[in-house]
């Protein structure tokens, strides 16, 4: 069963902060160094100084970028910086967005999810030691929750959309805008309708869309204070993770595609390449708007090298299962990122799958195309995006992604909300 239940959630106090935007952060996942740095100096109360703290060349055991983190999430709730709500809720969150001249709103609700690693929830994306090592030290420090599991589920009946109707015309308590898009939050506190969700996601399928490496991390956890804990109950805040749910099936669920730039490449690359793909040289614009508009029946990659912009559309003879080797689900192997990940990284680079010194990974076209320039990389490959469709297909198959296959927009600030565990 899908368990989901209200909390008492912890927020900036109002009266002490006045403009949330300063102190929020995006996941830890996506900032970079000169990012961590912009978000240290924007704010003293920043959650980036508890969720992705610095670290220093004297740090011991005794003093860290973990222990600092408890430090001043303590001092925060001492002096009331942060503060907790009085009552369990549900939140219901808007995020309101423009996406390609386009004005969009997602809702979804931030709740407690009680952990599993069975059952009712899935998983696409692989995971890697470093990242849970990291999260798991801080989570042992800190004790909290800084960002809920971003997750989606089939909700063809449009229970969110029912409920967001309602509260639509009331104010939010929480309200600000962070990176481009407006942020309202709900408290859902009436206990008929907590009840009735609560009912509602009994039976439902829950697909962690961000957050993979938290999640695991928070089952670790849960062991760990078990193991700990004689007088266990599974009733403990331990036994629950933070989340966020979405529908899956809404067009405000953004999915954009991960481009891959490469610093070594085979001379006779071209040369490799036209033996699976027709290879046409393109203006920029038109290989865009053919990566859009292109339907999955065909496999098509865009390349930008030597100063000039090329479409790679698979030959028409090669099938997924001929060119994906692995031992994996006809839906794995149809994914647009499995095809270049077989084909191109593995067969005709020779790159292994975890030689990340010689991939770089973005979402930004323009920045792909001036590290070409710049020559700081060979060449840039521009993918489609997968579909969320894809996703629930490959997770219900019990299979996780190549890395990076998703990117999720827009993400959930960390700092929005906490929750004790």
């Amino acid at each position: 069963m899908a368990i989901i239940s209200p909390f008492r959630g912890i927020f900036y106090n109002p009266e002490k902060v006045e403009d949330f935007s300063k102190v929020v952060c995006p996941p830890y996942d996506v900032i970079s160094q000169q990012e961590q740095d912009k978000f240290y100096k924007t704010h003293p109360f920043n959650i980036i100084r508890v969720d992705y703290g610095k670290v220093f060349s004297n740090d011991n055991y005794k003093n860290n970028r973990y222990t600092r983190a408890n430090v001043f999430f303590k001092r925060w709730q001492k002096e009331k910086i942060v503060i907790q709500d009085k009552t369990p809720s549900l939140y219901l969150l808007a995020q309101e967005f423009i996406y390609r001249r386009k004005k969009f709103v997602r809702w979804g609700i931030i709740c407690r999810f009680k952990l599993s690693n069975e059952g009712q929830i899935f998983f696409h994306e692989k995971t890697s030691p470093f990242p849970k090592r990291d999260r798991f030290k801080l989570l042992k420090s800190v004790k909290v929750n800084l960002n809920p599991i971003f997750s989606i589920f089939e909700d063809n009946h449009r229970f969110i959309e029912g409920i967001s109707n309602s509260y639509f015309s009331l104010q939010p308590f929480i309200q600000f805008e962070f990176s481009g898009v407006k942020h309202s939050l709900w408290r859902i506190d009436n206990l008929a309708l907590i009840e009735k969700i609560e009912d509602y996601f009994l039976k439902k399928d829950i697909f962690i869309a961000d957050g993979h490496h938290r999640y695991e991390v928070s089952l670790l956890y849960q062991k760990y204070c078990q193991k700990k804990n004689s007088q266990h109950t599974g009733n403990e805040n331990y036994n629950f993770v933070m989340m966020y749910l979405t529908p899956m099936g809404n067009e405000a669920l953004k999915i954009l595609p991960t481009h891959r730039l490469i610093k070594e490449v085979p001379q006779n690359l071209i040369n490799e390449l036209d033996l699976y793909f027709d290879i046409e040289p393109a203006r920029k614009d038109s290989l865009f708007s053919l990566l859009d508009k292109s339907n999955k029946k065909t496999y098509v990659f865009g390349m930008y090298m030597g100063g000039r912009f090329f479409t790679l559309l698979l030959k028409k003879s090669l099938k997924p299962e001929m060119i994906v080797r692995d031992n994996k689900s006809l839906a794995w192997k149809k994914l647009d990122v499995s095809i270049f990940h077989s084909l191109i990284i593995e067969h005709i680079l020779k790159i292994k799958n975890s030689d990340f010194k010689n991939i770089y990974y973005t979402q930004n076209v323009e920045e792909a195309i001036l590290r070409v320039k710049n020559k700081e990389f060979k060449v840039a490959f521009f993918l489609r995006p997968t579909s969320a469709q894809e996703v629930r297909e490959v997770a219900l198959a019990k299979e996780r992604m190549p890395h990076k296959s998703t990117y999720f927009y827009p993400k959930i600030p960390s700092g929005l909300i906490t929750n004790p565990v």
